[in-house]
């Protein structure tokens, strides 16, 4: 049985927020240091990249708990959106969009090693099942 989508935007809401407190390896602390939309703030490193974002996401084992990958579709990225604007400080746009944008990076990732998994699974036992029936 698949999870509700109420239940999944909790968990990866909690996950966020845990994550911009400092609670978990990803950091987000640059969400902080970033001004409000319309504003720039020199003195502030920049925000990682989409792709290091996703990289950070994929090697927390609290991200990989949420088996983001086995379980969103592409139409079903509206929960990414909304757990993120649930939990971000309100007028971060590009920390909302960049957060985002790495959690769907993450979890199509995860989905494709997931599947790569399965077709792994699959391929041993058509190996196995050939060899049992030639030694049969």
């Amino acid at each position: 049985m698949k999870p509700s989508p109420d239940t999944e935007l909790a968990k990866l809401s909690t996950y966020l927020s845990a994550t911009l407190r400092g609670e978990t390896p990803v950091d987000l602390g640059w969400v902080w240091s970033l001004p409000g939309d319309g504003g720039l703030n020199w003195l502030s490193p920049p925000p990682p990249s989409a792709e290091e974002l996703a990289d950070a996401f994929l090697n927390d084992v609290g991200f990989q708990a949420l088996r983001l990958g086995t379980l969103l579709n592409e139409p079903e990225v509206e929960l990414l959106t909304a757990a993120v604007i649930r939990t971000l400080p309100p007028g971060q746009r590009q920390a909302t969009h960049l957060i985002i944008e790495a959690l769907k990076i993450a979890a199509r990732q995860q989905r494709e090693s997931s599947l790569r998994r399965v077709g792994a699974g699959v391929l041993a036992v058509a190996i196995a099942a050939a060899i049992w029936a030639g030694l049969s």
